[in-house]
């Protein structure tokens, strides 16, 4: 071997390239690569990715690491996310969130205690389904007096309450969900 492609071998090995320098470069798996979902589990924890690079083979049940404690995000097929290795690892593939425009969740669930949208202080209890349903269920029951008779009220809205003279804002008073608050 002449001496420069010794020094060519000697330089690439340095730099942690192939001494091969038609072979492209070993893949790093301390860094994140562009991979597009194929598939989400419908509980949103894991993905099938295909990565963007040719030299990154697919991977199948991958985990995601969403950002926040106890959110799940689940995207539909063909966003784009990260994908990399714990401390390097290729047997610890893990996905991060790198949306690209137009990505659409199809489900985003925070496992919280509590959740406030907009800001915390002057923020309101917001009504959910179960609670404006248990509200119909009561004024049906008031207003037919009992459950046995309450099919015309169940498909009744509040306007249609308050139409009749129901004092249907006293009663929405109550209601609401201490865990979920939004600012008006």
């Amino acid at each position: 071997m002449d001496l420069t492609a010794r020094f060519r071998e000697l330089v690439r090995t340095a730099l942690g390239l192939e001494a091969d320098p038609g072979r492209p470069p070993a893949l790093d798996r301390l860094a994140l690569y562009p991979a597009e979902v194929k598939s989400a589990t419908s509980d949103g924890l894991y993905l099938d990715v295909q990565p963007i690079d040719p030299r990154v083979e697919g991977h199948q049940r991958v985990p995601v690491r969403v950002g926040v404690p106890g959110e799940v995000a689940v995207v539909q097929a063909g966003a784009v996310v990260l994908l990399g290795w714990e401390r390097g690892d290729p047997s610890k593939p893990y996905c991060v969130p790198s949306w690209n425009a137009g990505a659409t969740v199809t489900k985003l669930v925070f496992k919280a205690s509590a959740v406030h949208l907009a800001d915390e202080s002057g923020s309101e209890e917001v009504i959910t389904k179960t609670d404006f349903l248990t509200f119909l269920k009561s004024w049906q029951d008031a207003a037919v007096g009992g459950s046995d008779g309450g099919a015309l009220m169940r498909t009744n809205t509040i306007a249609a309450l308050t139409a009749a003279g129901w004092s249907v804002g006293a009663s929405l008073a109550g209601l609401g969900s201490s865990r979920v608050k939004a600012v008006r």
